[in-house]
């Protein structure tokens, strides 16, 4: 059986990665992209049990707003 990679896991790994970047630039993206899959939780554009490579595109999207 394969693990699906959830909503959950990459807002985990975005916080992970968040804490031991170095470069703001980089820091700041990790910090929008964690920001961004917080609010579409909270607003049930997205659920944290979606699988993350069928909402990517949409929290991109919403990224770029």
């Amino acid at each position: 059986m394969r693990k699906v990679f959830t909503v959950e896991r990459a807002l985990e790994l975005a916080r992970k990665l968040y804490k031991n970047e170095r470069n703001p630039l980089v820091k700041g993206y990790y910090l929008k992209f964690g920001v961004t899959m917080k609010e579409m939780i909270g607003n049930g554009l997205i659920n944290e049990l979606d699988n993350y490579d069928e909402v990517k595109n949409k929290i991109y999207d919403e990224m770029e707003k």
